[in-house]
């Protein structure tokens, strides 16, 4: 889905306080035209996750952003790249919000009850397809990419009711991130959320934390 910069309003809070917020666009949707987009699309996935990498780079050089103070804020499918980026190590958010994180892709996409995942093969791939397939996917798994780097603090928000991603998925990943990282995972938890349900009230609360670690 295109993104359009009017749909920024959870970040109004925010932008009062004085926070700068820049939405990346990394080819989840159709901003720049289709070709843009399937050119992020599976095999050509990971592009999204360099496009990320390149547009924070972007906001450092240019003075907009102190480095320091870089924060990621995503949903779904988008956190699967946010997170990527991050187990990469090139650049290390202050802090990510995460919402409704798809963590577990390659367990997701083959679970034949959830139509959601027949539909992901075109942006992922199938993980039935063959190696060649699985390893493209795994190329962009938070999951099995997490390892021992300086992680950031990171808040996930999930919702009881949310039948498009598995919240087992999500607890596995954050007992990973509690073996391999020092800092704090934030877990707000709506027992009557859905899918992309945000805990606004949290994620002020985590960004002052995040703000006021990275200025001391």
């Amino acid at each position: 889905m295109s993104q359009d910069a009017d749909e920024a309003f959870e970040f109004s809070p925010l932008i009062d306080a004085g926070v700068v917020v820049a939405l990346a666009h990394v080819r989840g949707g159709g901003e720049l035209g289709s070709a843009w987009h399937r050119s992020g699309q599976f095999p050509l996935k990971f592009n999204a996750v360099t496009d990320l990498e390149e547009c924070a780079q972007i906001l450092v050089d240019s003075g907009w952003i102190d480095s320091r103070m870089l924060g990621s804020s995503s949903g779904s499918a988008g956190s699967a790249v946010a997170l990527s980026a991050v187990n990469r190590g090139i650049w290390r958010p202050c802090g990510c919000v995460c919402c409704s994180p798809f963590v577990n892709i390659a367990q997701s996409l083959r679970r034949d009850y959830d139509p959601v995942s027949r539909s992901d093969f075109i942006e992922f791939g199938n993980p039935e397809d063959g190696l060649y397939s699985r390893r493209k996917i795994r190329a962009i798994l938070p999951t099995s990419g997490a390892h021992s780097i300086d992680y950031p603090d990171i808040l996930v928000t999930t919702g009881g009711c949310d039948s498009r991603i598995s919240n087992i998925d999500v607890a596995f990943w954050i007992f990973k991130m509690t073996i391999f990282s020092h800092r704090h995972v934030w877990l707000p938890h709506l027992s009557n959320g859905g899918h992309g349900t945000r805990d606004f009230a949290s994620a002020i609360s985590f960004w002052k934390y995040c703000f006021s670690s990275a200025r001391s």
